[in-house]
């Protein structure tokens, strides 16, 4: 149970990096916003677990 949460952990923060590169090459504007909303999403996924 341990290792799978840390994979699925895992798989988490490189999506999270993805989305955040490709948000700061194709749109500056949104950049703020969008950081915002996942961290909210995250904290809401933290709190789940």
């Amino acid at each position: 149970m341990v290792a799978i949460k840390a994979v699925v952990e895992f798989i988490i923060i490189i999506l999270a990096l993805v989305a955040t590169i490709y948000l700061i090459v194709t749109n500056w504007n949104v950049l703020s916003d969008r950081i915002i909303e996942w961290i909210k999403n995250l904290g809401g996924l933290l709190k789940i677990g």
